[in-house]
C-alpha cells in the first residue's frame, strides 16, 4: 500500500525509520550491551540488527537459524549454527533475539522451551516492520 502511494524511496525510507525505532526500544529496554546476546534468524532484517547491535558494542556470541539453506553458511563473521543446539550453548548465551516472523510468539516461545531454552526471549520479528501501529 505504502509503495504504490508513495514509491520504492520513500516506502524503503519508512521502512529503514521503523526498523530503527524499534531496535532504539529494544536496544533501551535491554540496555546491558555486556549481555551475552544470540540472534535466531540470518535474514535480512537480522542483518541490519546485527549491525546496529555491533554498533552499539553488544556482545553477540551465536547467529541461529532452522533452515537447511542457511545452516553452516557465514554471516557477518560468524557461522550460522542449528537452532536445534540452542540447549548445548545456553551457558554461553544471556539473551536470545528472535527474529522469526511469527505473530504467535508464545508458539516461538514453546519451540525454544521445547530446545531447553530458560534464558530471556526478545522478540522483534520481520512481521512488526510491517504494521502500522509498531511500538
Amino acid at each position: 500500500e505504502r509503495f504504490v502511494k508513495s514509491g520504492l524511496r520513500e516506502t524503503c525510507s519508512a521502512l529503514c525509520e521503523e526498523q530503527n525505532k524499534i531496535l532504539d526500544k529494544v536496544m533501551k529496554e535491554h540496555i546491558d550491551s555486556q549481555k551475552r546476546t544470540a540472534i535466531w534468524g540470518a535474514g535480512d532484517t537480522a542483518e541490519y540488527l546485527y549491525e546496529r547491535l555491533e554498533m552499539e558494542k553488544w556482545n553477540i556470541t551465536h547467529i541461529f537459524d532452522g533452515s537447511k539453506m542457511k545452516i553452516g553458511v557465514n554471516f557477518k563473521g560468524s557461522t550460522v549454527e542449528n537452532i536445534e543446539i540452542l540447549k548445548k550453548c545456553a551457558d554461553e548465551i544471556d539473551s536470545l533475539i528472535v527474529m522469526i516472523p511469527s505473530e504467535d510468539e508464545q508458539a516461538l516461545n514453546q519451540f525454544l522451551w521445547k530446545l531447553g531454552w530458560r534464558g530471556e526471549i526478545i522478540h522483534i520479528g520481520k512481521y512488526k516492520f510491517y504494521r502500522e501501529e509498531t511500538w
